[in-house]
């Protein structure tokens, strides 16, 4: 085996490697989340249904988390016409509103 085919089988093993963690780690935030698309959730900023459902890897060194698109409602109750949507992490959720 030469220097360059060792190289490249440890980047291979490497890529894997980095792919496979990073479907055990999307793996376990989506298995870990509570809510679903619609339902509405509730942060320090307000309140929404949520529209979509991402997750986030690296979260400020914790374990990974769901990552919420929701509708941005205005104190009012109406759609925000300046901002429609925002996001909130799952470890910014209070609550889950009657």
């Amino acid at each position: 085996m030469s220097k360059d085919e060792l190289k490249q089988q440890l980047d291979f093993a490497e890529d894997q490697y980095k792919q496979n963690k990073h479907e055990i780690l999307k793996k376990y935030a989506m298995e870990n989340n509570p809510y679903k698309v619609g339902d509405k959730i509730r942060d320090a900023d307000g309140e929404g249904a949520i529209l979509r459902i991402g997750y986030s890897l690296y979260n400020y060194g914790a374990l990974p988390c769901c990552l919420y698109t929701i509708e941005n409602r205005t104190k009012s109750g109406s759609i925000s016409k300046r901002e429609p949507t925002r996001s909130i992490y799952q470890s910014r959720v209070i609550s889950q509103p009657e």
